[in-house]
């Protein structure tokens, strides 16, 4: 269990980097020995954040297929589907030209 101190310390040290404590703690026990440079944390948690809109996609695309297969026809949204996977590798892309 931590003193007040201890976790105020922690809290400063997350909100430091921009995180939840539980995110930082769970990226401090998987980071390498080595430090990573300033660009390569905002690259990951970049990265990490895309991941969100990149499952939803992946549900949407899911869901949509599911009402083809009951409907045997395509929704109209389905046209979202593929502009919006580019959107999101041109990110993925840029952020790792930056690393």
């Amino acid at each position: 269990m931590l003193t007040l101190e201890e976790d105020a310390a922690l809290q400063a040290l997350a909100d430091k980097y921009e995180m939840t404590v539980a995110r930082f703690l769970w990226e401090t026990s998987m980071a390498p020995a080595s430090t990573l440079t300033e660009d390569q944390r905002r690259a990951r948690m970049e990265l990490s954040m895309i991941l969100i809109p990149l499952r939803n996609l992946a549900a949407f695309t899911n869901a949509c297929a599911r009402f083809a297969n009951a409907e045997k026809r395509l929704p109209p949204e389905v046209d979202q589907i593929y502009p919006t996977y580019m959107r999101l590798s041109r990110e993925i892309h840029q952020i790792l030209d930056r690393i």
